[in-house]
């Protein structure tokens, strides 16, 4: 089709379509894209037990000598104003679930609380995350492991309100499940304590 201007005759400008009909073809093709995704990730996914297992022995090799550290089971990290307390770092070595894909299998702090992580036996500082939603941070400093004892993070509040974190050894009641209060039997004496939030 041609247009006149001032008696001449010009062909009328036709936008491209090039770029639309890539991007229609690309979009068409999103479908298809998700649906073989979605076929292939159950087949990709990494079973929840490897999960388990592959944080729980991320700092020591198989047949070394190792003390356990967990959560405890404070019925209040189900609220979301809560974040239930992990090892976040050993020794400045990350030890979080997320990097194992802990997330993918529905596996948060509550639940990672209460698995074991195994220590290497000796000194070590370690890093605790949780206490609020954000995951706050709190370290303790040079405690001691021994091979094949079980160690706990716990909580306390002076009667000033402020509240404290704390590494214990516990001796296991088996009577219970971990997600139970009455499996742990707590040393009177924690082996830390730092002011939950201090990180020096």
């Amino acid at each position: 089709m041609n247009n006149l201007i001032d008696g001449v005759r010009r062909p009328i400008a036709r936008p491209s379509t090039t770029f639309n009909g890539r991007v229609m073809r690309a979009l068409t093709a999103l479908p298809l894209a998700a649906a073989l995704w979605g076929c292939a990730s159950p087949a990709a996914r990494v079973p929840v037990e490897t999960v388990r297992s592959n944080y729980q022995n991320q700092l020591v090799k198989p047949g070394e000598p190792f003390a356990t550290l967990s959560g405890y089971p404070y019925s209040h990290y189900m609220d979301t104003a809560w974040a239930a307390y992990v090892p976040s770092r050993v020794d400045g070595i990350a030890t979080g679930i997320r990097q194992f894909g802990g997330a993918s299998v529905g596996l948060y702090s509550p639940q990672v609380a209460l698995l074991r992580l195994k220590i290497p036996p000796g000194r070590h500082n370690v890093m605790v995350s949780g206490g609020k939603l954000t995951g706050e941070q709190t370290l303790l400093k040079n405690i001691e492991f021994k091979a094949g004892a079980n160690y706990v993070i716990t909580e306390k509040t002076n009667e000033k309100g402020k509240r404290f974190v704390l590494i214990s050894a516990y001796r296991a009641d088996t009577r219970f499940s971990i997600d139970e209060k009455e499996h742990y039997l707590i040393d009177s004496a924690a082996l830390a304590v730092a002011p939950l939030g201090s990180t020096e």
